[in-house]
């Protein structure tokens, strides 16, 4: 399109805004966006009825709490990374935790579907002095009457969540315990080669390899293609990309001084600007969330507030109970919450114990099923030491021990005893029964109890096996703790006799190079001393053989005559 023709479809745009037939309009036609008449006017479609542009009326945003529907989308904020320390919580697990200060985040812009043709909200942070900014951004600013600010980041909001421009965002927007996304320029590591930029293996270590132990191998082909794909994972520029960590969890919250304690690692280096919002994947409640963000109370004095630190709840009690267990099937100890064995759901009855070389967890069933020999099967005593031939019985089809006494009340024939498990393959040690209210009485009426339903009543002999599995556990991770505390010991004394030996080491290398030293500087003591006596022998002159020099012999032999 010719710039005259751009200038005529301007001047007869402005003809039907300032018609006035507009004003003899008597019923208002449904006004169009401002993005739909953009697209209309710079497409070659016809230009658009005056009666169909007009001034959309002032949409009025107020900064009022509301609530949040599942739907809804919240702003983000913009928080500066402190770094990095650690801390240990009340169950005492050790938490890598990132530092972030929000620094004044205040809203700086309102987009809106009317005008730009989406709803966001531009947030600023920090400060900065105008002489620092260009001249356009300072009128940014000044059009909407708030602070000079050193960042900022625009987020997609719904329109239940926009807010009045100047309203301030705190650390609270975020609460402690939920999962957001924090987005950053990752640290830039320079020009890296593919073992560090792609984790490649390199070429081998051993003969016949010259000067290319980290190099990529091959990139491409021959004749066909004769090219290397694009896209080919090569040495380059590694880092300095915005990246997206999802699902970091919010630990504490320090509204006096507008910190925020995330547990892991997040994107850039100390002092770098971040972007955090609420997680995508793993959605929090919107029950918890403040909507569309924390509006402090006119005699709130935030300067007093004390931090907010994330309920740990079941799932660090959870923690704390497998803080000494092993990997079993494969999945973190945090993550398990079956039986390594048969694989039962029952994570507040399994136990943690040390089985076949390895730290695992495992219900009462499993744990009786799989030490025999330790305990009685019948009355569940668990063995301080076997019992002496005479008042013991062993079953025939596994090394199970059972008392004298209490075999003889199950069992009429001694020599052909079988335990209670391999008499039966469905039998079990440990039965209750889930989901069963327990008997009204007049100290327990019924319903007076709303946790009555989840009740699980355990018999008798159920807990004799659970109390028998408890002590094998706890006799198993007692001897596991004693064999880790020799093992420990050797190590250290292996480590002290290294030490001694590698200080022995530098002591006789030290020795031979002193004394490699004294034999050198003797050596040359005695060359320069040889050249010396050599000096004052001659004053200076030939040597003694030679009585004349030896241009003068020449001379002496020419001429045949004596000098």
């Amino acid at each position: 399109m010719s710039a005259l023709s751009f200038r005529g479809l301007i001047s007869r745009l402005h003809q039907h805004l300032l018609s006035p037939s507009l004003s003899s309009i008597a019923a208002a036609p449904t006004p169009l966006p401002f993005h739909l008449l953009s697209r209309r006017f710079l497409s070659s479609d016809a230009l658009l009825d005056g009666s169909q542009i007009l001034l959309q009326p002032t949409r009025i945003i107020q900064a009022t709490p509301s609530v949040m529907t599942p739907n809804s989308k919240r702003t983000g904020i913009i928080a500066v990374k402190c770094g990095m320390t650690a801390l240990w919580d009340k169950w005492g697990a050790r938490l890598p935790i990132t530092i972030l200060w929000v620094d004044d985040n205040i809203v700086s812009q309102v987009k809106t579907l009317e005008k730009e043709g989406i709803f966001s909200l531009q947030i600023g942070c920090g400060h900065k002095k105008a002489k620092h900014l260009t001249k356009p951004e300072v009128g940014h600013f000044r059009a909407q009457g708030v602070p000079l600010k050193r960042k900022l980041k625009e987020f997609p909001v719904t329109e239940d969540a926009l807010l009045p421009v100047g309203t301030f965002i705190g650390v609270q927007h975020f609460v402690p315990g939920q999962y957001v996304d924090v987005t950053g320029i990752s640290r830039g590591k320079g020009f890296q080669g593919g073992m560090k930029r792609w984790g490649f293996k390199g070429m081998p270590q051993s003969h016949g390899t010259s000067l290319t132990h980290r190099s990529i191998g091959s990139t491409g082909q021959r004749d066909a293609p004769g090219k290397v794909f694009k896209g080919k994972k090569m040495p380059g520029r590694m880092g300095g990309k915005q990246r997206t960590v999802k699902n970091v969890w919010v630990y504490k919250v320090d509204p006096a001084r507008n910190l925020m304690w995330v547990k892991g690692q997040v994107p850039g280096a100390t002092g770098n600007f971040v972007f955090i919002k609420d997680a995508v994947y793993n959605k929090p409640d919107v029950s918890m969330l403040p909507f569309p963000t924390y509006f402090a109370t006119k005699d709130e004095d935030t300067a007093d507030l004390e931090p907010l630190v994330a309920d740990l709840g079941e799932v660090q009690e959870q923690r704390s109970l497998e803080l000494f267990v092993g990997k079993a099937k494969g999945m973190k100890r945090e993550q398990q919450v079956e039986c390594g064995g048969c694989g039962a759901p029952e994570r507040l009855l399994l136990h943690n114990l040390r089985h076949r070389a390895s730290y695992r967890r495992l219900c009462t069933n499993c744990v009786l099923k799989n030490h025999q020999g330790l305990f009685c099967p019948i009355c569940l005593e668990v063995f301080k030491e076997s019992p002496p031939p005479q008042q013991r019985l062993i079953c025939l089809k596994c090394p199970s021990i059972s008392h004298l006494s209490c075999s003889s009340s199950s069992s009429s024939s001694h020599s052909s005893f079988t335990c209670p498990p391999c008499s039966n393959p469905n039998f079990s040690f440990f039965n209750f029964t889930p989901n069963k209210k327990p008997k009204s009485t007049p100290d327990h009426p019924p319903g007076s109890n709303d946790h009555d339903d989840k009740m699980r009543v355990i018999d008798k002999e159920a807990a004799k096996a659970l109390l028998a599995a408890a002590k094998i556990a706890a006799a198993s991770m007692t001897k596991a703790a004693a064999v880790a505390r020799v093992e420990a010991e050797r190590r250290v004394k292996e480590a002290t006799l290294t030490k001694k030996r590698a200080k022995e080491a530098l002591e006789r290398l030290a020795f031979l190079a002193r004394k490699d030293n004294d034999r050198l500087n003797k050596s040359k003591a005695d060359a320069a001393a040889a050249a010396a006596a050599e000096k004052g022998n001659n004053n200076g002159l030939y040597p003694v053989s030679h009585a004349n020099p030896p241009k003068l012999q020449r001379q002496h032999s020419a001429h045949g005559m004596p000098n």
